[in-house]
């Protein structure tokens, strides 16, 4: 049964509603306390990350006013966070790919979106690294960063039609919600063909 169903069972003026129906709105609104649980802990998780991303931007710009050989420093230091958002951003997929499975629309288009957002804060730091690895010692440092980067690209492209998608099958429209999964597909296999690498794989490039 779902939402609109039940609200309109406890909206009938019919003193007599069953067990059956109780039981069901106990579970939906369990189902309701472990998807706010969920949204809840994966917000704490991002306001911890933004706040390492805040002291990682105060430590670069100390670092800028130090000698030049402090740009390996600083480029880990952002390929860190980048990392880390990187691998938030695929633990919010993976759960936004299973809401879509059980076409749960609203809570899939909801973790695409935060999904999106963690892979474009990667991506963002990934091309502020870039933009400090100038010298043609890290020739093979900006190859990484720039693979990491196109990953994050596209892998924000896929995040963005399977959230157009899911919004698409919540209105009832299958058609064009399929088109926006084929378009979400295509990228994501686009992007499997690429990698993000890890920090380890980075820091053997300096």
């Amino acid at each position: 049964m779902g939402l609109a169903s039940v609200a309109g069972c406890l909206g009938s003026d019919d003193s007599d509603e069953t067990d059956d129906l109780e039981d069901e709105i106990e579970k939906l609104e369990s189902r309701e306390d472990e998807l706010e649980d969920e949204i809840e802990a994966l917000a704490d998780r991002e306001e911890t990350l933004e706040d390492d991303l805040e002291e990682v931007k105060a430590r670069e710009a100390q670092l800028e006013e130090e000698q030049e050989d402090f740009v390996e420093e600083r480029l880990r230091i952002l390929y860190e966070a980048a990392e880390g958002y990187h691998d938030l951003g695929r633990q919010e997929y993976v759960a936004a790919v299973d809401y879509l499975q059980d076409q749960e629309w609203t809570s899939a288009a909801k973790f695409f979106g935060v999904a999106f957002r963690s892979y474009d804060t990667a991506q963002e730091l990934t091309f502020k690294a870039n933009e400090l690895a100038t010298d043609e010692e890290y020739a093979e440092a900006r190859e990484v960063l720039q693979t990491s980067n196109t990953y994050a690209e596209l892998m924000k492209e896929a995040c963005d039609s399977y959230s157009v998608a899911a919004q698409y099958y919540a209105n009832g429209d299958r058609n064009r919600g399929d088109d926006e999964v084929a378009t979400g597909d295509q990228y994501f296999e686009d992007a499997d063909q690429r990698t993000f690498y890890s920090l380890r794989e980075f820091e053997a490039t300096l």
